[in-house]
């Protein structure tokens, strides 16, 4: 596997400059540095990390003295600083590329649905915190080389492409796992195992515990999944999982083309994806969002041409042709 990422690697100029720096780097500091999240888990599934973009980095030790020099020394450009966090986003233009760098933490649910209390600790309470086994492999990055640890199975887990939860408290500590779960399930056609499965049904109730900003916030997130038809179809065939969605959610989707689907801003298909829902909720949705003006006006114009068109007021010389005709297919 270490060979196969290594080739891989060789083929993104930015995770091996990473690379590279990071084994340097450990022989003058004591300090352990992973690839986490997706660049771990899409290696074994994907089997191609060239065109990767986005990079998670967790390392054990000092953590601000390491951002400081991989920005500096690598021309990165610091965009924030996660407060109550030791989290820290950088950005290369050079490479087109974003890291997202944290330190290795142990998290504590003082409540259902509550924001975690966290403090620092190893890699392996810092994978153990995370939500599902095939999000929870690291890579470590070695002054000899690279170590994949993958101490919750998630390997196995791909390649019988199974979606399953780290443990029973998983979704009571945080309903928003739900969504997550069926947003990995969807875009890999993956099955959720089957004590997943019933545990999802047990904790549906558990949505409650959530502000409806993080609700609608992990719905922003499954609308703009590439192929958000697998996530519908799943919704379908679980019904129990509606509860979770606005009413009659995507349900217009296979009258959107694809093609239109994939290039539209966030806020048409925010529109798309409550087409049936009335003005007032659609509004108090992007309200929870905190959006800007700008976006929510975007919307509401949406929603003013839905409405010209019913009422058979639309004049018709409409700038977006495309736009328009897709707005017919779903009336």
């Amino acid at each position: 596997i270490v060979d196969i990422f290594t080739s891989i690697t060789n083929k993104n100029n930015f995770i091996n400059c990473i690379i590279d720096y990071c084994k340097k780097y450990k022989i003058k500091n004591d300090i352990r540095v992973f690839f986490v999240g997706g660049l771990a888990r899409d290696l074994h599934i994907y089997n191609n990390l060239s065109e990767y973009k986005d990079i998670d980095i967790s390392v054990q030790g000092d953590i601000n003295k390491f951002v400081s020099n991989i920005s500096n020394d690598l021309n990165l450009i610091l965009e924030k600083k996660a407060h109550n966090y030791l989290n820290y986003k950088l950005r290369s233009d050079e490479y087109n590329c974003s890291i997202d760098i944290a330190h290795t933490r142990e998290e504590i649910y003082e409540t259902p649905g509550s924001l975690p209390k966290w403090e620092k600790s190893d890699i392996n309470n810092d994978l153990l915190r995370r939500d599902i086994t095939i999000n929870a492999i690291c890579i470590e990055i070695l002054s000899s080389g690279l170590s994949i640890i993958d101490n919750l199975e998630g390997i196995k887990d791909i390649k019988n492409k199974k979606i399953r939860l780290l443990h029973d408290n998983s979704l009571i500590d945080d309903p928003t796992r739900l969504y997550r779960s069926i947003r990995y399930k969807s875009r890999f056609s993956f099955d959720f195992e089957e004590q997943t499965k019933q545990l999802m049904e047990s904790a549906i109730s558990g949505i409650k515990n959530i502000s409806q900003f993080r609700k609608n916030n992990e719905i922003i997130k499954i609308i703009n999944e590439e192929n958000p038809e697998y996530i519908f179809n799943c919704i379908q065939d679980n019904k129990i999982l509606l509860d979770l969605f606005p009413k009659n959610f995507l349900n217009k989707l296979a009258y959107i083309d694809k093609d239109f689907w994939r290039k539209s801003e966030l806020h048409t298909k925010i529109f798309f994806s409550l087409f049936d829902s009335n003005v007032k909720f659609v509004n108090d949705f992007i309200n929870s969002l905190n959006y800007s003006k700008k976006e929510k006006k975007l919307i509401n114009e949406l929603l003013d041409l839905k409405n010209s068109i019913i009422n058979k007021s639309f004049i018709d010389d409409f700038v977006d042709r495309e736009l328009v005709s897709n707005i017919y297919h779903c009336l």
